[in-house]
């Protein structure tokens, strides 16, 4: 129970550190940011040898069952990207637009590998841009998180990004060019995929703003065994019973026993009386 609440509990303080980091970086380049916010997590946290040497050698800290993968739903002029080798941008023209490398949502359009009376799994891309085939584990899908209320646009461009079916990014804007316009064409496709790939999203969302603005509760780990606390709690229940049976009562109604009466009568138990008792109580114990 200690070990699972001790490598699961969050670290609260490095991750305010971080976002104290990061927004005071909000405003200087990307490289600068990474460094910043790497430099204040490398300095603000005792590191173990043996986490030490996994991060020198680049061993997984972490292994899961379930691959997590990030989709990025920004807009296009605002997803982050990586240029390409230096070797490549130093052959293009001067106006030439192609200097990112492709990601994700980049590879848009696909071919089937092999004939029509083979069908397979594997898809080839077009242009030779490697092999898809079929996921037979299911992965945990990451975005960026946005609110319908405060970021309306962004928000409805994400949805029709992860649950409508395109092959260019374009296609997901309606005429008038407005994200919001498309996703009440496409809202019953939505729905019905977003009820199929996610589980429970209100109460997530919610837990997910609760967590935001409190923090992690003080009495989370007691959650991971739910028996060990529901025992827990009817041994306080016992022993709040006991208590009450053994409490002393107001003595000024409380009437006295009999034995305690006659305990009163008797002579006080002095140090001397003690000492002198002491060679009886020895002969007795040793008989």
């Amino acid at each position: 129970m200690y070990i699972a609440s001790y490598i699961t509990k969050s670290e609260h303080e490095l991750g305010e550190l971080l976002t104290t980091a990061s927004k005071q970086a909000a405003d200087m380049g990307l490289r600068s940011q990474l460094k910043k916010v790497g430099s204040k997590f490398l300095s603000s946290r005792e590191v173990s040898a043996q986490e030490a040497a996994y991060r020198i050698l680049s061993l997984p800290l972490t292994k899961s069952t379930r691959q997590v993968l990030y989709v990025p739903t920004e807009l296009p002029e605002e997803r982050v990207r990586m240029l390409k080798p230096m070797n490549i941008l130093q052959h293009l023209d001067d106006e030439d637009e192609d200097i990112y490398m492709e990601g994700t949502v980049d590879s848009d359009d696909v071919d089937v590998l092999g004939n029509d009376d083979q069908p397979t799994t594997v898809l080839k891309l077009q242009d030779n841009k490697g092999y898809i085939s079929k996921r037979v584990t299911n992965a945990v899908i990451r975005t960026h998180r946005y609110s319908e209320e405060h970021q309306p646009e962004k928000y409805y461009h994400s949805q029709l990004m992860l649950y409508v079916p395109y092959r260019k990014e374009k296609q997901l804007i309606d005429d008038d060019g407005s994200f919001h316009t498309m996703f009440n064409k496409e809202k019953k496709v939505i729905f019905s995929n977003k009820i199929r790939f996610e589980k429970h999203a209100e109460i997530v969302e919610m837990a997910y703003e609760q967590l935001e603005e409190n923090g992690p509760p003080e009495d989370a780990w007691a959650h991971i065994a739910g028996e060990s606390e529901h025992q827990r709690h009817e041994q306080l229940a016992e022993g709040s019973a006991e208590a009450e049976e053994y409490a002393i009562s107001d003595a000024a109604n409380h009437t006295e026993p009999q034995h305690y009466e006659s305990f009163k009568s008797q002579v006080p138990l002095t140090s001397e009386r003690q000492q002198s008792m002491m060679p009886d109580l020895i002969n007795k114990i040793s008989q």
